[in-house]
């Protein structure tokens, strides 16, 4: 029994910081989302919004939508203040959103590094395997 508690809290103790961190960042990217909101009805300044110009091949390729006033492209967030289409080609004014894409590059790192496949931690492990295997392991030499 003693043994099956000390299971749970050693594994609650390593799963709780990512659940938390990543419980927190969520909380901070829906924040992020109103503000931007409210600056979007309140107006944004012309000269603030990026102008981005796709071809409808484009959209369905390049573009990520999150729902239908933003997206993702190259791993970057955008809201869309005014769109508009001119011939085959659709042009959006947008916002720019520093904060939500920060977050989403925070979220991804949490992930990776829960999932064991971060690059930098890898690299690490494998360092420290190169380094304990001599501690562990000994070569035997068989002779028949």
């Amino acid at each position: 029994m003693k043994t099956k508690f000390i299971t749970i809290l050693l594994f609650f103790c390593f799963v709780a910081p990512l659940a938390t961190t990543f419980v927190v960042l969520q909380i901070q990217k829906e924040r992020v989302k109103k503000d931007v909101k409210w600056k979007m009805l309140t107006g944004i300044n012309k000269e603030e919004l990026v102008l981005l110009k796709f071809t409808e091949e484009e959209k369905q390729t390049w573009l990520n939508w999150k729902h239908s006033k933003e997206f993702e492209f190259k791993g970057e967030m955008y809201d869309v203040v005014k769109s508009e289409m001119r011939g085959d080609t659709t042009y959006y004014w947008c916002w720019y959103d520093h904060e939500e894409t920060n977050l989403n590059k925070k979220l991804d790192d949490l992930i990776l590094l829960a999932l064991g496949s971060n690059p930098g931690i890898q690299g690490n492990q494998k360092t420290l395997s190169i380094f304990f295997r001599p501690l562990y392991f000994s070569e035997f030499i068989v002779t028949v």
